[in-house]
């Protein structure tokens, strides 16, 4: 599997989403870093590496909480987005197309819905990708002295904006390449 440098971040325009999944990869590394340690099955690594993850199980662990706890703020402010998107905004937009339909002058209440509903909660998403984007820089620096872990810590990119995962079928970068 290729690694990223570290410099190779989600482009920050991707949604908030796709922050989710890139934040879980990366604490999925970190979480294997710590189980690998935590089973002291390693005979196989070379003694540097060995060396180089005891020294840094304690960041490990602390990379782990701090991400834990951006992802779960990030998570929070999407789950009410896409509630907000996939239950009241579509009555809206479903009432828009309604009166298009029946030849009826457009339909103001939709933009002015965006504005007054769904723009607060758009906001907040962006705000949590910010914080979550802050938080990998800060695990990032934390491993500057662990560069072959540090190395491995980003997920590879498929895009600027999607994660590469072509294993998994479901994901939207694997479908979108697998139908070029």
């Amino acid at each position: 599997m290729k690694t990223n440098a570290p410099t190779d971040f989600l482009a920050e325009s991707a949604s908030g989403l796709r922050h989710l999944r890139w934040a879980r990869e990366l604490r999925g590394t970190v979480d294997g870093y710590l189980e690998l340690h935590e089973d002291h099955d390693l005979a196989a690594a070379p003694p540097p590496r060995r060396a180089e993850l005891d020294a840094a199980a304690s960041d490990l662990s602390m990379a782990h909480a701090e991400l834990g706890h951006a992802i779960e703020r990030l998570s929070s402010a999407v789950k009410e987005y896409r509630d907000f998107l996939e239950r009241r905004r579509t009555v809206v937009r479903g009432r828009a197309r309604a009166a298009l339909a029946l030849g009826l002058a457009p339909d103001r209440r939709l933009a002015q819905f965006d504005a007054t509903e769904r723009e607060p909660r758009r906001q907040a998403v962006r705000a949590e990708v910010r914080w979550l984007r802050e938080a990998v820089r800060e695990v990032l620096a934390r491993f500057e002295r662990f560069p072959a872990i540090r190395a491995s810590l980003l997920p590879p990119l498929a895009d600027p904006h999607h994660v590469a995962d072509t294993d998994d079928d479901d994901d939207d970068a694997a479908a979108s390449t697998s139908r070029r």
